[in-house]
């Protein structure tokens, strides 16, 4: 999570660290320690500061704008999880598995408690199209069957 970026959402909102603090159930010091970048927000945590701010959670990342949405730009992006690099580089697997910008893009921007494997982030795209009924992207309308 990008601190910065959670600020300019939080400022965008026109919310103070203390509002956004009650919203979420944080401290306005623990707020601006994030913000800072001096402490990390658990998933759990950026997924309700995003909730809170009404925001995509990956608009909090640290290359939110700029998420790479192609296995060349993952590969080129020194931030990539190594099992996300292992599925980007494997070039027939990413191919037969047609993954779409927007799910390279969603796949980066996870924010996981532990380091996903090639595997897992298989598991990951498959759960994305599930939800998103491959779209890549959510419904807004959380009733809307794929």
């Amino acid at each position: 999570m990008n601190g910065e970026r959670l600020r300019e959402a939080r400022l965008r909102a026109g919310l103070n660290q203390t509002e956004l603090g009650r919203r979420v159930g944080l401290s306005q010091s623990m707020i601006g320690a994030i913000e800072r970048s001096d402490r990390s927000a658990t998933p759990e945590t950026a997924q309700a500061l995003a909730d809170a701010l009404g925001i995509a959670l990956d608009s909090l990342a640290d290359s939110a704008g700029h998420l790479p949405d192609s296995p060349d730009a993952l590969l080129e992006n020194q931030h990539t999880a190594e099992g996300l690099r292992e599925l980007a580089s494997d070039r027939v697997l990413a191919a037969s598995l047609d993954i779409l910008p927007s799910e390279w893009r969603a796949l980066r921007s996870l924010v996981l408690p532990t380091p996903a494997t090639k595997d897992g982030y298989i598991a990951l795209l498959i759960t994305i199209r599930l939800v998103t009924g491959g779209r890549g992207t959510p419904s807004r309308d959380s009733t809307e069957s794929p």
